[in-house]
């Protein structure tokens, strides 16, 4: 019977601000550096809005945080 490997992982976070307007919302990450993520073995699992002071009483998202992981190099 063979022995199973057990699969090791790395994780990044890129965080950034929001803007407020749909259009800019990437602008702090380019098509291109997420292809170079990409390229470095990095694959995006997750993403999140950060919530920040409340504007007119309602949570309001401030930061976006892109997760991402790829397999631990040994």
């Amino acid at each position: 019977m063979e022995a199973q490997t057990t699969r090791r992982w790395e994780y990044r976070v890129h965080i950034f601000d929001a803007e407020n307007s749909p259009k800019d919302c990437f602008k702090h990450l380019s098509g291109n550096e997420l292809n170079a993520f990409g390229g470095d073995g990095w694959e995006l699992v997750s993403t999140d809005a950060l919530a920040g002071e409340p504007g007119f009483g309602l949570p309001r998202t401030t930061r976006i945080a892109l997760w991402f992981k790829r397999s631990l190099r040994e």
